[in-house]
């Protein structure tokens, strides 16, 4: 079947000839909205007195109180409250959970037989309509330490901690050797959603910063922790998720295969739920003067929750690669038979969303 919509209802523009149908009347004589066209609109015109026309006025406001009424459904897909003077001075008494459409905003009614406004009291209850919902606010810090202050009104707090990605270990070599850094751990994630919070509740948080690379056979530094506690004594909310350790400087010790540790991701503590960071790849060397091979390999940088850790750097020389994702781990530097000092990178900065919900 094929959907109209009523663009215009029934004889809706000027000029249109309507003529007013009443809402009560009689099983017999004129027609009305109680008893439609009575059994005198069957009856021959031309021989019977009791016989009535169908007057175009009339038909035509029938069709157009129908097709304005559906034209409403179409629109908002709720009808519109229906006021005393349209019940015939009598105020409609709604069924339960029935709804309806008043001053720009949808209403469910709460109790049976209900006469009242909406939005007078609490037997209507709003459940759409533009303006009513305060659209989520979302608060973003990226770098620092300072107070949240829960915003009025705010129903619910949904917070995500990202901590910061460790730095990846730098190397440097001698005449015949190698050696590869190792990859810094990636930061944890937590999250937490916090019903209810008081008005004007405080919160002080810390975004974790970005651990360092290491320099010429310097370890990376340690990825910064971001936490989010609550200012009562007894830290009801007490989130934090860690920082990546900072990965191991590379070995420069001839004809020996060298192998930096391995080392972790940050711990999360304090969420609905609390991922660790992916620990950082070792970096490996091999050399062999007696045969002239060198061989070396730099460490991954660890993953964090929703952030990659930086690729490994070049096989032969260069600097280590950046996380790619908040809390990402740095990968190592990678340098081969005395060609120089190479870096680790730093791992990616810590982050922390704030999403405030409304009723």
């Amino acid at each position: 079947m094929t959907t109209y919509f009523y663009q215009y209802p029934f004889a809706s523009q000027s000029g249109s000839i309507t003529t007013a149908v009443p809402t009560t009347g009689s099983s017999i004589g004129a027609m009305s909205y109680q008893y439609g066209f009575t059994n005198n609109y069957q009856l021959n015109l031309l021989t019977n007195p009791n016989a009535l026309p169908i007057l175009l006025g009339q038909f035509n406001q029938v069709m157009l109180d129908a097709t304005t009424n559906l034209q409403q459904y179409q629109t908002y897909g709720t009808p519109n409250w229906i006021t005393a003077s349209q019940n015939g001075g009598v105020a409609y008494p709604y069924p339960i959970y029935a709804r309806v459409y008043y001053s720009s905003l949808v209403y469910e009614n709460q109790v049976a037989g209900n006469t009242a406004t909406p939005g007078v009291d609490a037997t209507w209850a709003v459940i759409s309509g533009e303006g009513t919902l305060t659209p989520p606010q979302i608060s973003l810090i990226t770098s620092g330490s300072g107070a949240y202050t829960t915003p009025a009104g705010a129903i619910g707090l949904f917070v995500r901690l990202w901590g910061a990605g460790g730095g990846g270990g730098g190397t440097n070599t001698a005449t015949s050797s190698s050696g590869g850094g190792g990859g810094g751990g990636g930061g944890a994630y937590c999250e937490k959603y916090i019903a209810n919070p008081t008005a004007a509740q405080v919160f002080n948080y810390v975004v974790g910063a970005a651990g360092a690379g290491g320099g010429s056979a310097g370890a990376g530094s340690n990825g910064g922790a971001s936490t989010f506690v609550d200012t009562l004594v007894s830290h009801i909310i007490n989130m934090s998720a860690g920082g990546g350790f900072g990965g191991s400087a590379g070995g420069v010790s001839p004809s020996v295969a060298v192998i930096t540790n391995s080392v972790v991701g940050g711990t999360a503590t304090g969420g609905d739920i609390n991922l660790n960071g992916g620990n950082g790849g070792f970096g490996a060397s091999m050399n062999d003067s007696y045969n002239s091979t060198y061989s070396a390999y730099s460490g991954y940088g660890g993953n964090s929750g929703f952030g990659g850790g930086g690729a490994p750097a070049a096989t032969s020389v260069g600097n280590g690669n950046a996380g790619y994702g908040i809390g990402g781990g740095g990968s190592g530097g990678v340098c081969i038979q005395n060609s120089g000092a190479t870096s680790g990178s730093q791992g990616y900065i810590g982050q922390i969303e704030i999403t405030a919900y409304f009723g």
